[in-house]
């Protein structure tokens, strides 16, 4: 076979590898979720994306290169976890086919075609190479590009590839720091082809320049003072930890054993290459070693991420073995080398089949039904997102919602570095105005003073297992104080009111919030009536109250429990002002919880009527009535005054207002129509819209109400009046603001309709 044709036979063999490669860890990108880490790190680039600054804003304790590569995937792919896990997808294709070249030039065409496959199969680098988990394996990928050039260059001598080999190891640690470890190798690469000592430190000068200088720029365009805090700091305090060489040791030996046939086949390509004293032995034995001295210091360590540096290096050194087989079955010529190439090679083919079903199992992640539940509930309860404080970074993210800059990274690590102090917690969370707080990852729930804090001032509104979401109410909710005790136990804090008015056959929905006084005996149900005047109950819910994931049997004395209700009304209920009548009962005797107020201790029977009253609406009037006057005044939130008539009848005035609501207000506010004389009041008449019958908290958008007004005249003398109306909130008299047709704000928030003539 010519050369020319090998040389076909391999790039053509090493991009099929590459694109099946490719294709195969494509298909899966969509697998939800897998480590807390890749949260962090969309969750920093959305950040990003809102204009805040790395290390200034946003605090991380890695190096800017792996967040900077996402936000760049998210500009060409869209803001999705799948465009930051390709990114990953095509470094770890550029370390596979640099580990390839780097083979070849160590042992030979087959060889390193066996490199790929055989690292791209280890189930770890199947995970980390299509996840934004680590920067490790990024890192370890371009580095291995490096020295692929630094092979490039030994082989042709030209300077540029030694320059293209330092930039390559440049963007290597610009994303992580593990990526120096691979310039152990570049060195000795380096020293091995030497021709002599002076020509090997220029050499290495001018890589040490193609490394330093594109690296220092990139990193002083950052903020290098807040940098230096957060990821300096961290390294200096995770290198004060102490020092578990055993145990670090013993994770090494399990990682190796878990991946037993690379490790099999590794070892006897090193063997195979010490037998025939070839470079590569030197080459990957100072890789190998050096990463084995840093990860028996590291601390901590994590074993899935950083112990993946070491894949690398063993699918390069398992090459010799199998270029020995080739050479034996070409030559016919076996020695004690070919045996231990077919020791190694029959080891990787025995741990194959265990090999592909650990793949196969990481193909299709579990995708957590809590997970799922909890984006859903962000994004129906935020559908234009918030900001949450989270130690699981995905399930903000994914339901469109964003967290603290200060808080991009919340981690046990931060935390018992002493880097994230809870008084730090408490600050990002109230400074940021955080509507929700989620302990879903075990980590913030180290804390046990924060999440104490956090439960006395937010309300546990999400639960599912240990994982629990906390929120403050959330938007459209109106909030009333009630301090009112159920029992010895359970406090009625306030109540919300999220629709206070609905149609026949509609619904209502109301949110208790629970305080835990003390840890209740017995599973408590709770109820809301909606009843009328005479005390006729019309509907009603009753439910276990907060549900069976947290039923009170559970309740932790302290937390803030939110309830929620959502009662149906009857197709035939009749239209008018209800009552919400609520309160607790043992699930299994039936007996309610006697109610009393918190502050006097008087007592309320067993139930608790609520302000302010529920509507069942009327039919809605769409044509306008007919009236005298014609006007257009807007009240804030309410509606618009259109029209007026006025009329005699006996000692009375009669007004009648015509009505065109814009919202539904939640407040039954009060109209006032005031007769006035020299600026003196002399006759007036307050109520709510048509007596009572139309409360402004029934009003539908786009509906006419007519008001009839009765304003009483006996013992006023005759002459001109001027007429004044306008609303207030009957418990604060505060009036709403009116403007005229043209934007002009009306002195004192009321109408002036005009002159009233009253006769003998």
């Amino acid at each position: 076979m010519s050369a020319k044709l090998r040389q076909r036979l391999f790039w053509g063999g090493l991009v099929a590898e590459l694109l099946l490669f490719l294709a195969w860890q494509g298909t899966h990108l969509g697998g939800f979720q897998w480590t807390t880490d890749e949260g962090l790190y969309v969750m920093r680039v959305r950040l990003l994306q809102q204009g805040y600054a790395l290390y200034r804003d946003i605090w991380t304790d890695q190096l800017p290169g792996l967040v900077q590569i996402v936000q760049l995937a998210f500009a060409v792919g869209g803001p999705h976890v799948e465009a930051a896990r390709a990114a990953v997808v095509v470094l770890a294709g550029i370390g596979l086919v640099s580990a390839a070249l780097v083979a070849r030039r160590l042992s030979g065409d087959a060889g390193a075609l066996l490199v790929l496959p055989v690292v791209a199969i280890v189930p770890n680098y199947y995970w980390l190479s299509r996840a934004v988990v680590s920067p490790d394996l990024p890192s370890t990928s371009l580095a291995v590009a490096s020295l692929a050039l630094v092979g490039a260059y030994t082989a042709r001598r030209q300077r540029g590839w030694l320059l293209a080999s330092g930039l390559a190891m440049a963007a290597a640690l610009y994303i992580k720091a593990t990526g120096a470890l691979v310039a152990v190798p570049c060195l000795v690469w380096l020293w091995c082809e030497r021709s002599d000592v002076r020509e090997f430190w220029q050499d290495v000068l001018m890589w040490s320049l193609a490394v330093g200088l594109p690296l220092v720029t990139a990193l002083a365009l950052q903020h290098p003072a807040a940098m230096w805090e957060q990821f300096m700091g961290t390294q200096a305090t995770s290198a004060a930890l102490e020092f578990k060489l055993g145990a670090h040791a013993v994770k090494i030996g399990a990682y190796l054993r878990e991946n037993w046939g690379l490790t099999a086949l590794a070892l006897s390509g090193l063997l195979v290459g010490a037998s025939q004293k070839r470079r590569s032995l030197v080459i990957l034995g100072s890789w190998l070693a050096a990463a084995l001295a840093i990860l028996l210091v590291r601390s901590p360590m994590w074993p899935k991420h950083h112990l993946s540096i070491l894949l690398y290096p063993l699918g390069i050194a398992a090459a010799p073995a199998f270029e020995e087989l080739v050479r034996a079955m070409r030559t016919r010529r076996a020695s004690w080398a070919t045996g231990l190439g077919v020791l190694g090679l029959l080891a990787q083919l025995l741990a194959l089949p265990g090999i592909v079903r650990a793949d196969a199992a990481l193909a299709a992640p579990q995708t957590y039904a809590s997970t799922q539940a909890a984006v859903t509930f962000l994004r129906e309860r935020y559908p234009e997102g918030t900001v949450v404080v989270s130690d699981y970074h995905m399930i903000p993210f994914e339901a469109g919602s964003s967290v603290p800059p200060a808080l991009a990274t919340v981690t046990k690590k931060r935390m018992q570095l002493g880097l994230l102090t809870t008084e730090a917690l408490i600050q990002a969370t109230e400074q940021s105005g955080a509507q929700v707080i989620l302990l879903w990852d075990e980590q913030l729930a180290s804390d046990e003073a924060f999440t104490s804090w956090a439960r006395q001032h937010y309300a546990l509104a999400f639960k599912w297992g240990y994982h629990e979401i906390l929120c403050l109410p959330p938007p459209g909710e109106v909030l009333y104080e009630a301090n009112v005790d159920l029992g010895s136990a359970v406090r009625l804090e306030r109540y919300g009111i999220r629709r206070l008015a609905t149609d026949p056959g509609g619904e209502l929905e109301l949110t208790l919030y629970w305080r835990v006084l003390a840890s209740p005996e017995q599973k408590l149900c709770g109820f809301v009536h909606v009843v009328n005047d005479a005390g006729d109950k019309i509907a009603q819910q009753d439910q276990l109250a907060v549900g069976v994931e947290h039923d009170s049997t559970s309740w932790r004395v302290g937390e803030l429990i939110e309830d929620r209700y959502v009662i149906s009304i009857p197709s035939d209920a009749p239209a008018g002002e209800y009552r919400f009548s609520i309160g607790l009962y043992d699930a299994d005797t039936g007996r309610r919880l006697q109610a009393h107020l918190a502050d006097t201790g008087e007592g309320l029977g067993g139930q608790v009527t609520l302000q302010p009253r529920p509507v069942v609406r009327w039919a809605s009037v769409t044509t306008p009535p007919v009236m005298d006057e014609t006007v257009t005044y807007r009240f804030d939130g309410v509606g618009e005054l259109v029209g007026w008539s006025q009329g005699k009848d006996g000692d009375a005035l009669n007004v009648q207002l015509a009505w065109r609501a814009t919202a539904s207000p939640m407040t039954d506010y009060v109209v006032f129509s005031h007769l006035r004389q020299g600026g003196e009041l002399k006759a007036q008449h307050d109520a709510p819209p048509a007596n009572g019958s139309r409360p402004t908290t029934g009003w539908r958008e786009g509906e006419y109400i007519l008001d009839e007004r009765h304003i009483a005249t006996q013992g006023l003398s005759a002459g001109i009046y001027d007429l004044y109306v306008g609303l207030y909130h009957p418990a604060t008299g505060q009036r709403v603001g009116v403007t005229a047709a043209d934007g002009t704000a009306q002195p004192g928030d009321e109408v002036y309709l005009g002159q009233v003539v009253l006769t003998p």
